[in-house]
């Protein structure tokens, strides 16, 4: 099994936490690394559109970029009406997390 980068900084900062020598600055900072390794949780929208990111990555084969150029153009030839909306609906925070995991799909090794 592959241990992602996030998996490994995870496991770190869990050890480090569980070290009774740190000072509580350095237990801080560990405790924000821990919590950046976390997966995201994504809302029902957020999901929807990472779905809809995959489905139509699959088949179109477009640069990724160009899959965030359809939705803002609202480019209903590639996305839905409903999946354009919640993408616009999103906020910058919301649709950003969703960018950055199927970035993460798009680069991760295919089986």
């Amino acid at each position: 099994m592959n241990v992602s980068i996030l998996d490994k900084i995870n496991n770190l900062s869990f050890d480090l936490q569980h070290d009774d020598e740190l000072t509580k600055e350095q237990w801080d900072k560990v405790e924000q690394i821990y919590k950046l390794s976390l997966p995201v949780q994504l809302n029902k929208m957020q999901q929807q559109l990472l779905d809809d990111l995959k489905y139509v990555y699959s088949w179109q084969h477009s640069h990724t970029w160009d899959l965030f150029y359809y939705l803002v153009d609202k480019n209903t030839s590639m996305f839905d009406e409903e999946t354009i909306n919640n993408f616009m609906s999103m906020s910058e925070e919301e649709s950003l997390a969703v960018q950055i995991i199927f970035s993460q799909w798009v680069l991760s090794p295919k089986e």
